[in-house]
């Protein structure tokens, strides 16, 4: 888990790779500026589930706990079709480094991640094997739009 900072209490989160937005259409109730009446509903409806979900998990695990959110966020990440990151080289450009699709993780594997890139991008040894796990032609190849090498 993450530190308390600035807001005290735990952090329960449900984890799940939602429907495709645009950031920029991104329903109220989904903490974005607005879209149509009809994907309003669907993603109130969704964020009331999510929430119930939570405050039964917390009732469960954690039954001395108040189970009611006193503060509630939503936020959009990037998830890849099997949820592990992409770092490597970019099929064609051996002299560029991908890193990203965190889906959900990135950001408190932010260090060992950015270490990873930077040996890539360097040309030294990373400290791990990366190895085709994280790299992007996995991605391609599951979606019909590239090939694999063995």
């Amino acid at each position: 888990g993450l530190p308390s900072i600035e807001v005290p209490g735990i952090k329960v989160s449900a984890h799940f790779a939602g429907p495709m937005v645009d950031p920029g259409r991104r329903p109220k109730s989904a903490g974005g500026f607005g879209a149509g009446a009809d994907e309003e509903k669907s993603a109130a409806g969704r964020i009331a589930e999510v929430v119930a979900a939570n405050k039964r998990f917390i009732a469960t695990k954690f039954p001395n706990l108040e189970a009611e959110p006193f503060l509630s966020y939503n936020c959009l990440y990037t998830c890849t079709a099997d949820h592990d990151y992409i770092i490597g080289p970019a099929p064609g450009f051996p002299a560029v480094t991908l890193a990203g699709g965190g889906s959900g993780h990135a950001f408190k594997m932010g260090p060992a991640i950015g270490e990873l890139s930077a040996c890539l991008a360097l040309g030294e040894e990373p400290p791990i094997a990366v190895g085709e796990k994280f790299c992007v032609e996995r991605l391609l190849s599951t979606q019909g739009l590239g090939t694999r090498s063995a």
